[in-house]
């Protein structure tokens, strides 16, 4: 096309048609300018399709992260139902006038209260699309929001559970209860010193441990339903990060 068109250029000039020329010449800039502009765009367009494949990439790495999560949080919820199931048990034993079955004994003599647990969350995607700023360049304005309050809810249950696990520590790890522990680290004659230990439910220890259950119980059913609800919102995240991608 420029060839022919540099063919005609020269034929016009050794003519002298000079006004002919110029038209030939406008149309040449012309069709150099439409070139520019055609590449240009395909450039966009072939840029666009690699920012889109990119961010289906961290987006499809978020879902992984977000499924090690839901696995961590569903063992979380089984290990509360059953600390529950074992706190009430402990509760009722203690209640009872007089505690003299071996394996009633056994249970509350080696009773070890809440266990709260962290979700340890999976978020080396997160973080990188925090301090890259790519988390901003999604189109999907509920999806950024909801991103961020899902990761926000993760840093407060873990918080949380750590203030509840120093506040149970402070109760069930007391002086009162070092008759307690010593039943506990004792090698022998475990069951003779949990009995005499539990013969007497008006002392400050038996009291401590009844107290300790009872406390234990809150602290396991507050961590059970923030755990509940970051499954909730761990589930409802992944739905919305699918339909992103489809």
């Amino acid at each position: 096309m420029f060839t022919l068109i540099r063919k005609i250029r020269k034929k016009l000039i050794e003519k002298g048609k000079l006004r002919n020329y110029l038209f030939y010449a406008i149309g040449e800039i012309i069709l150099v300018v439409i070139g520019i502009l055609i590449a240009l765009q395909i450039n966009s367009l072939n840029q666009k399709k690699l920012d889109k494949d990119a961010a289906t990439n961290v987006l499809d790495r978020l879902i992984q992260d977000i499924d090690a999560d839901y696995n961590r949080l569903k063992y979380i919820d089984s290990t509360y139902t059953k600390n529950l199931e074992n706190i009430g048990e402990v509760y009722k034993i203690l209640a009872m006038d007089k505690i003299e079955s071996p394996e009633q004994l056994e249970k509350v003599a080696f009773f070890s209260g809440a266990d709260i647990k962290d979700v340890n969350s999976v978020r080396a995607t997160f973080d990188e699309m925090i301090n890259t700023g790519s988390i901003y360049k999604l189109d999907n304005q509920s999806l950024i929001e909801q991103t961020i309050e899902y990761y926000r809810l993760v840093d407060d249950n873990t918080y949380q559970s750590r203030e509840d696990r120093r506040e149970f520590r402070n109760l069930f790890y007391g002086p009162e209860l070092l008759d307690y522990w010593y039943i506990r680290s004792s090698s022998k004659n475990n069951l003779e010193l949990a009995k005499n230990f539990f013969s007497d439910n008006n002392s400050d220890g038996y009291k401590r441990i009844v107290q300790s259950s009872n406390w234990s119980g809150g602290l396991v059913s507050r961590g059970k339903n923030r755990n509940t609800l970051l499954i909730k919102k761990n589930r409802a995240l992944k739905n919305l990060l699918e339909l992103e991608i489809k």
